[in-house]
């Protein structure tokens, strides 16, 4: 059932992880291949910084209301109980990687919306350089939420870590 030590669950969290770190630099591609002409956007340009800058704050708002943690570090293992059904363990894993997967996709996306105002705002400043710091920054909250089992464990019940985690 594993794929080179990652359930198929966390593989395509991780596929979807790869194709949204992409968007930032296919819009990086389109803005420097796209002619521009200037316009008076700047202010509305700023707007889309202040959305940015907001943007970042939330990603771990709503990770934090989706999963009922932020999901980013790796949990402390305590000993788990001696013995557990297998069927609990499967269903705690379950209801893991279901707040886990929701969590990281809307995280994943907020983040992008990161790259989106800075490429709106290069089109209304006529500046194709003007979107490389939301770009950029895009990418990075992104990448600092890459999927991983840690993510995971953190969201099952602490008693049943250990076991889980063998069954990752």
């Amino acid at each position: 059932m594993q794929t080179q030590g990652t359930t198929p669950k966390l593989m395509t969290l991780r596929i979807i992880f790869l194709s949204m770190l992409m968007t930032p630099i296919i819009f990086g591609v389109v803005l420097q291949v796209t002619p521009m002409d200037p316009q008076p956007g700047q202010q509305l340009a700023s707007v889309m910084g202040l959305l940015a800058v907001a943007s970042i704050p939330l990603v771990l708002v709503l990770r934090k209301m989706t999963m009922g943690d932020f999901a980013l570090t790796q949990p402390d293992l305590p000993p788990g109980r001696m013995e557990v059904d297998p069927g609990e363990v499967e269903a705690a894993l379950s209801s893991a990687m279901a707040r886990y997967q929701t969590g990281c996709i809307v995280g994943f996306a907020v983040a992008e919306s990161v790259g989106i105002y800075g490429f709106a705002g290069a089109f209304l400043t006529g500046n194709p350089t003007y979107a490389l710091p939301f770009l950029a920054g895009s990418m990075a909250l992104i990448g600092v939420q890459f999927p991983r089992a840690a993510g995971v464990l953190s969201l099952v019940p602490q008693d049943m870590r250990a076991h889980v985690e063998r069954a990752l």
